[in-house]
């Protein structure tokens, strides 16, 4: 799928070797700028590359890769401003599926689904810098995107995990 802000479209895309972060003019279809990454994804029964749609909030362009890269990048110029190894910083497998949740920005905050177990489920990081800022949960992801909710009368993150569904302070 496509996120589209101010005539730009965004998407991920498998090309050979190579995961792209692509935007397209959304009149022309002309490619504006590619951000890539030198992994591959393979599945046979979901098919290869990512999964999921990127997340656009005030000209940066957030997304998620199958392989668990997190890309934060500037909508106009294509221009990588921070990235990180979702998976491979913590140490645990990616699900069998590949990641294929989208992004939540929420406030300051990037907050991201992680691996199988041992956790951690969840992964905030801070919009302007990419440094983590929490994390939480030991039960392995699914490929489902976290959202927020008000429950019960209070306003927080909550996730569908693959055994559980969890609810979380969102600041913390």
């Amino acid at each position: 799928g496509f996120s589209v802000v101010n005539y730009r479209a965004v998407t991920q895309e498998q090309r050979s070797g190579k995961e792209l972060v692509s935007c397209y003019d959304l009149v022309t279809g002309e490619p504006l700028w590619v951000v890539e990454e030198e992994v591959r994804f393979e599945e046979a029964m979901g098919g290869d590359g990512p999964r999921a749609n990127p997340t656009i909030v005030e000209e940066r362009v957030y997304a998620l890769g199958a392989t668990g890269i997190l890309n934060c990048i500037d909508l106009v110029t294509g221009q990588r401003i921070w990235r990180r190894e979702v998976i491979g910083e913590q140490g645990t497998e990616n699900l069998m599926y590949g990641k294929a949740s989208s992004p939540l920005v929420e406030g300051n905050l990037v907050i991201v689904t992680g691996g199988k177990k041992p956790g951690p489920t969840l992964l905030a990081y801070d919009r302007e810098t990419g440094e983590r800022v929490w994390s939480a949960g030991e039960d392995s992801a699914s490929y489902a995107s976290p959202v927020v909710l008000r429950l019960g009368g209070h306003r927080q993150l909550v996730c569908v995990n693959h055994n559980t569904v969890t609810g979380h302070e969102i600041s913390s």
